[in-house]
């Protein structure tokens, strides 16, 4: 909404080698995002006519427009709605499709990533009924082992899909699917009670929880670590 900035940044943008096209108003920002389909939209969040927050929601309801990036700008603005939207909807595109698992990085692997995902849209008030949130509910308990109640996932699960959630039972990955199932309200299931059952008897038998499976990932592939 502010023309002086828009011109200053429209012109730094061509200086950078980018082909830009500015819009006064938030109807007509949405007429150009989807007649041209640009690599990426800059979105004030006072324009004038449709504020930004109705173009953001319908940029991501336009299925032809939705995977474009929004960066967002405003000096007014304090709400993290629009953080909160642009992350969820990021997380929606990168579930896997087959499993509705969420790949991790800092923990091995499916087990990890979901549980993160799933603690996170829990603590922003993602409702747990959204068939995305039950489809990556399901594939988790489905990848609990039988014999021992606990989870465990493999390094091979980087490389080979039919070590997606498979593995030995280690108390890591055990407590990041117990977490997960608690936040999506799980807790009383049969599935979190078996979890729970393991930690406490691998706890008593060894006195110490102890991983017998490696289950840190600096880089897949290359480097992995042991808790």
């Amino acid at each position: 909404d502010d023309l002086k900035f828009d011109s200053v940044l429209l012109k730094q943008a061509n200086k950078k080698g980018f082909k830009c096209l500015a819009a006064a108003t938030g109807e007509d920002g949405l007429m150009l995002a989807a007649k041209y389909k640009p690599q990426a939209i800059i979105l004030d969040m006072e324009l004038p006519g449709i504020n930004g927050h109705k173009v953001l929601l319908e940029l991501k309801s336009n299925p032809a427009i939705r995977h474009i990036p929004v960066h967002i700008i405003s000096a007014n603005e304090r709400s993290l709605e629009p953080i909160k939207e642009g992350a969820i909807e990021y997380l929606m595109n990168s579930q896997d499709s087959k499993t509705g698992a969420w790949k991790g990085r800092w923990g091995v692997n499916y087990i990890y990533g979901t549980s993160a995902v799933l603690i996170g849209l829990m603590s922003v008030g993602e409702p747990a009924g959204k068939d995305y949130v039950k489809k990556a509910v399901k594939w988790l308990k489905s990848v609990q082992n039988k014999e021992d109640g606990g989870f465990g996932e493999s390094t091979q699960s980087y490389t080979n899909r039919e070590w997606i959630g498979r593995g030995v039972s280690t108390p890591s990955q055990t407590a990041w699917a117990l977490m997960a199932l608690i936040a999506v309200g799980e807790a009383k299931s049969e599935t979190a009670k078996k979890a729970a059952d393991f930690l406490v008897e691998s706890f008593e038998k060894a006195g110490k929880w102890e991983d017998l499976s490696t289950v840190g990932t600096g880089h897949p592939g290359i480097v992995y670590m042991e808790y």
